[in-house]
């Protein structure tokens, strides 16, 4: 991946990065994305078309990569070269402060990078313009800024190399600065973008929803770190995939895996997700933790603390677990990049539990408008990854990895299978214990047994007392401690 910037040798595989490159300190930045794509006139990278597919990310200081340490490797150029491979060329055409405005104080029309940026001839454009137009003295001109864009996106499109244009949303402004507001960037650049893109049949990539307003992601609340310039580098190469730019063979050869890439938030549930991760690290801090679960909303759902409006299997929970120091780590709708995500970023900072319960994956086999559907090696993949993040945090700890549970309808019984046929093999490292209790839950076309379950995917009580009888005699093993006998009162009431 090449890097350019204000004061670079012509020649783009010679360069050298300038102090220019972070002059958005000053000034601001800007954010648009357009990405030009000509899917039937652009060969894809293969042996018999052996030059790599050529792409200029066009833009502002997050594209050059201000603040982040090592732009070099962490600009979300960068990180998208990682994840495409040598099939592709990703070069960095970013310079700070520019806008996309002809009349704003400093037009990326007029920069040498943007003349090189055409010469490049890309098969496709990623153009990050239009925060920077936002300060009050660029905006006084946006009525000009949807024409400006369709002439932008025009002159790319004139290329003997053809690229077609996707354009984007920007990026949040997280906190305000150099009268930056987020209100601009949603009632006044978003909708134009809507209306270019409309108008021109482009699609959007939408950079807002990728990077949250969170100020984890964010070094300055306008700049987003590494964390946030690998979202946009999975949301830019998320849409390659999707708009069939990555073949096959590509694919193979720099596979990528959505259920590896850490990620905060990604559905609306029927609780606060970002109020649960900061009750988790609160409550970590307050108590000895001796044994955490770890998963999704059948773990959230279980009981204890934190506390939620939702507790299907509270009663089993405080038998079974409330002498144990333990804390439910379940989230709704979680994923396997959740986990990850909350994985490294305070959940399990200053605490060594003997024991954590893992049962996740079972979300990532429906897609939705916020993350794709998986397949049961992705997932598999990132369980492992789990796996391996809590080892390295806490070594000492053993986990007891659970197999997913059956769901329905019918199409989610082979591929939970084979999620649990991939993950069973950990049960031959020394720090993991596997335990499938599929066929506890099952029924004999491999369906939920309705006396287990409350719905389609989550145990009820009896469900849950299930769950806690049959994993008891490992769990109290892993922990050395004396196991709860079960007893009729607390078998459930089905509800």
């Amino acid at each position: 991946m090449k890097i350019l910037g204000t004061d670079y040798s012509p020649r783009f595989r010679t360069f050298k990065n300038t102090s220019k490159g972070d002059v958005m300190t000053r000034k601001g930045f800007n954010l648009i994305i357009v990405v030009a794509f000509c899917l039937f006139s652009i060969p894809l990278f293969s042996a018999e078309n052996s030059a790599p597919i050529k792409i200029a990310c066009v833009g502002d200081s997050i594209t050059y990569g201000a603040k982040i340490k090592n732009k070099k490797k962490m600009s979300y150029p960068a990180q998208l070269q990682a994840m495409l491979g040598n099939g592709f060329e990703v070069t960095n055409f970013g310079i700070s402060s520019r806008t996309l405005l002809k009349k704003g104080d400093e037009p990326y029309w007029k920069e040498q990078i943007y003349s090189d940026a055409l010469k490049f001839e890309p098969d496709y454009v990623i153009i990050k313009l239009g925060t920077n137009d936002i300060k009050p003295n660029n905006w006084k001109h946006k009525e000009e800024f949807a024409d400006d864009l369709k002439a932008l996106v025009e002159s790319f499109q004139k290329l003997s190399s053809k690229p077609v244009v996707f354009v984007s949303y920007p990026v949040p402004v997280q906190k305000s600065r150099w009268k930056m507001t987020e209100q601009n960037i949603v009632n006044g650049v978003m909708p134009q973008v809507d209306q270019v893109a409309k108008e021109m049949n482009l699609s959007i990539i939408d950079f807002h929803k990728a990077v949250p307003a969170k100020p984890e992601l964010f070094v300055d609340g306008i700049h987003p770190n590494a964390s946030g310039a690998k979202l946009m580098a999975e949301a830019v190469h998320a849409m390659l995939k999707a708009k069939g730019v990555l073949s096959d063979s590509d694919i193979k050869a720099k596979p990528f895996n959505s259920a590896l890439m850490p990620r905060p938030k990604l559905e609306r549930d029927f609780y606060d997700w970002d109020k649960r991760h900061k009750e988790v690290k609160a409550l970590i801090k307050k108590q000895k933790v001796d044994l955490v679960f770890i998963g999704d909303s059948i773990t959230h759902m279980f009981g204890g603390l934190p506390k939620s409006r939702r507790k299907r299997g509270s009663r089993i929970w405080n038998k079974y677990y409330g002498h144990r120091n333990v804390v439910n780590m379940g989230f709704g709708w979680d994923r396997t990049q959740n986990v990850l995500w909350r994985l490294d970023n305070g959940e399990f900072e200053g605490i060594t539990p003997k024991v954590a319960v893992v049962m996740i994956g079972t979300n990532n086999l429906t897609g939705t408008k916020n993350a794709v559907k998986n397949t049961p090696a992705e997932i598999a993949e990132g369980i492992v990854a789990i796996c391996k993040t809590i080892h390295k945090k806490v070594p000492g700890c053993k986990i007891l990895l659970l197999g997913v549970l059956p769901r329905s309808p019918n199409h989610f019984v082979n591929p939970i299978k084979e999620i649990n046929k991939h993950i069973a093999p950990l049960d031959k490292e020394d720090y993991i214990t596997f335990l499938n209790m599929y066929d506890q839950f099952a029924d004999k076309d491999g369906l939920p047994k309705q006396e287990l379950m409350r719905d389609s995917v989550h145990p009820n009580t009896t469900g849950y007392s299930v769950w806690a009888k049959t994993m008891e005699p490992v769990l109290s093993k892993l922990l050395n401690d004396k196991a709860v006998m079960p007893n009729k009162a607390n078998v459930g009431d089905g509800k």
